[in-house]
């Protein structure tokens, strides 16, 4: 908390540090002396709240919903990184190019409702593997989702999706996708491991031993959780050392990409987004609103 209420207070002097320099009452070389004064001010702010911020780092995770892929591991959490000093000025181009995607529908990149439904077709039928998924194909209200096996707001959203299912039972489908983040460290090979458990017709056990197991997903446990749901440890070790499936997740996380996902638990529920460990109220809403139509 510290380390943020300096930065702050060195923020507002920068700001009037930036006003002095452009008015030529200082120069370049004070300018920069000033930044670099501030900047051992926040590290040494920083030594001082680290004790203080690990004892909140529990509460801080669970008022989040969603795990960002702009977000760095530290410990079990995620933080943002700091912007360097030397980005200051690109601040407002990045404003600029915000103000412009609004108005382009993100430049043109965006992805309509339309376009979702057709990756969600493209993930059951391309590739080696269909997507797994539950619930009947001619549902009327389709649910794609995209998760990571090591996040803790994904897990958390496990429980939700499960009360949605059993609630709306024959009347809504989950498709589960990958979208391993990079700062988990054992994302991805868990991600590859449900895919070589779905060859196997047993995703959903894996899933579920994963997501009980998230912080233990090293290779080692990844290959006692298969062998405890039965799999052929044959066909799933060879699978995993080979990175069998390392395409298919990675055309789930272009995929992703193409809808805008940049972090994880997002759901595209009829092609309308809902992005974070939402409560099941939420989800309510449009699956409602989607059957009454």
């Amino acid at each position: 908390m510290w380390r943020e209420i300096k930065m702050e207070e060195n923020n507002e002097q920068i700001m009037e540090l930036k006003k002095k320099l452009i008015h030529g009452e200082i120069t370049l070389e004070e300018y920069n002396s000033s930044l670099r004064e501030y900047e051992k001010e926040e590290i040494a702010a920083g030594a001082e709240s680290d004790e203080q911020e690990e004892a909140a780092e529990a509460t801080e995770e669970a008022a989040q919903p969603v795990h960002n892929v702009r977000s760095q591991q530290r410990g079990s959490a995620c933080e943002c990184p700091q912007t360097p000093y030397t980005l200051y000025a690109l601040i407002g181009v990045l404003a600029l190019l915000l103000v412009v995607s609004v108005f382009t529908n993100g430049f043109g990149l965006r992805a309509t409702g339309d376009s979702v439904a057709e990756i969600a077709a493209s993930g059951l039928a391309a590739g080696p593997l269909a997507d797994p998924s539950i619930g009947p194909a001619d549902a009327k209200v389709t649910i794609v989702e995209y998760s990571d096996f090591e996040c803790p707001f994904c897990q958390r959203a496990e429980e939700t999706v499960k009360q949605v299912l059993d609630e709306y039972e024959g009347r809504v489908r989950l498709i589960y996708r990958n979208y391993p983040l990079k700062f988990h460290n054992n994302a991805q090979a868990a991600a590859e491991a449900g895919e070589l458990a779905n060859e196997q017709g047993k995703f959903w056990e894996m899933h579920d031993k994963m997501f009980e197991n998230r912080l233990n997903l090293k290779e080692s446990d990844l290959k006692k959780y298969a062998e405890e749901i039965g799999l052929d440890m044959g066909r799933f070790n060879a699978g995993l050392e080979s990175e069998k499936y390392k395409a298919e997740v990675d055309r789930d996380i272009g995929d992703g990409n193409k809808l805008g996902v940049d972090g994880v638990p997002a759901f595209f529920i009829n092609g309308k987004p809902l992005i974070g460990a939402q409560p099941v109220e939420e989800f309510r809403k449009i699956i409602d609103e989607e059957l009454a139509k």
